[in-house]
């Protein structure tokens, strides 16, 4: 039997309304999985210009039965609109993801909740573009 793997995904600076350098949301996964007890096994660099995850979504498909864990720093990692978050979000549900910057870590919750929590951000003023 293989070792599980976990994987840590960080990706453009921009993530909602923040801008986190890179550096920063690595040392954000790698303190989140040392107080997991954790050790991450592969980080995944998204490109700056992409939304989404589409590095992730490549990897997952080769290496689905092998996968622990995935942290992210934020759920807005998903995508930068409220469809493609869900949309990204319904294709990783089945991980155990913990997104740090919303203390969510999707094990204890269900889509619905998900899906609840996203629209009710987008609806902020805050995040509206």
């Amino acid at each position: 039997m293989s070792k599980k793997i976990v994987l840590a995904v960080i990706g453009r600076h921009k993530i909602g309304n923040w801008v986190i350098p890179q550096k920063i949301q690595s040392a954000i996964c790698h303190a989140v999985a040392s107080n997991m007890n954790e050790k991450i096994s592969f980080v995944i660099s998204e490109y700056q210009q992409s939304s989404g995850i589409p590095n992730l979504l490549k990897y997952l498909k080769l290496n689905k039965k092998n996968i622990k864990k995935i942290i992210f720093v934020s759920i807005f990692q998903l995508g930068k609109n409220k469809k493609e978050v869900i949309q990204n979000y319904n294709k990783i549900k089945k991980y155990n993801c913990l997104f740090f910057a919303e203390t969510i870590y999707s094990k204890y919750k269900s889509i619905k909740q998900i899906k609840n929590f996203v629209k009710f951000i987008f609806n902020i003023k805050y995040y509206k573009k």
